[in-house]
C-alpha cells in the first residue's frame, strides 16, 4: 500500500532493472538515478538505462536514426 501511494507522487521513480522492483522519491536535481537497492543506473529524463557517455539529446538523436 505504501509503495502504491509513493508511486503516485510526481517525484517518484521506479528502478528500471527488471529484477529489482524498488523505487524512490527523487529530490535531487539531475537526470541520473542510481538505485539504492541494486545500483542500477537510470536516466530519469529518457526513462531508460543510463546512456553512459551520451547526453540525453545525443541518446534521443540515436533513436531517430
Amino acid at each position: 500500500m505504501v509503495a502504491l501511494e509513493l508511486s503516485e507522487q510526481k517525484a517518484f521513480e521506479w528502478c528500471l532493472n527488471p529484477d529489482c522492483g524498488h523505487g524512490r522519491v527523487v529530490l535531487e536535481e539531475g537526470v541520473q538515478l542510481t538505485c539504492e537497492i541494486c545500483e542500477w543506473e537510470t536516466c530519469v529524463k529518457c526513462k531508460v538505462a543510463w546512456h553512459k557517455g551520451k547526453t540525453c539529446l545525443e541518446y534521443q538523436r540515436g533513436l531517430r536514426r
